[in-house]
């Protein structure tokens, strides 16, 4: 398994549906970032679109570990989430040195993402 400061467990279908809702207000920048933020019982979805406004979204999970805080390109976390058969994924954060990355597991597969720098 991945040592990780950060466990997430979400159900996939309602992080996807925030992931897609959110990323339209995405525009401000050239690629779609969407920032996932959490505290003790939700993931925080959110996008800044400038003269759109922001959108946010929440997901109910369960979440032990340190508050995680970062960005990714909202197609790639969709797309890697796609792949996922189960009602529910687990989010790991692993903060090593100066990259924190993001490992997205189920059943023995595991797909890792890199956050971006808005």
């Amino acid at each position: 398994g991945v040592e990780c400061v950060t466990t997430v467990e979400a159900g996939r279908d309602d992080l996807v549906t925030a992931l897609k809702t959110t990323r339209i207000f995405a525009t401000a920048h050239e690629l779609p970032f969407v920032q996932l933020a959490s505290d003790t019982s939700v993931i925080h979805v959110r996008a800044e679109g400038g003269e759109v406004g922001t959108g946010e979204s929440e997901v109910e999970a369960v979440i032990s570990g340190s508050p995680m805080d970062y960005h990714y390109n909202a197609a790639l976390l969709i797309e890697a989430l796609g792949v996922l058969n189960g009602p529910r994924v687990r989010l790991l954060n692993n903060v090593r040195g100066k990259t924190p990355m993001l490992f997205l597991e189920e059943d023995g597969y595991t797909h890792v993402m890199m956050p971006m720098v808005p």
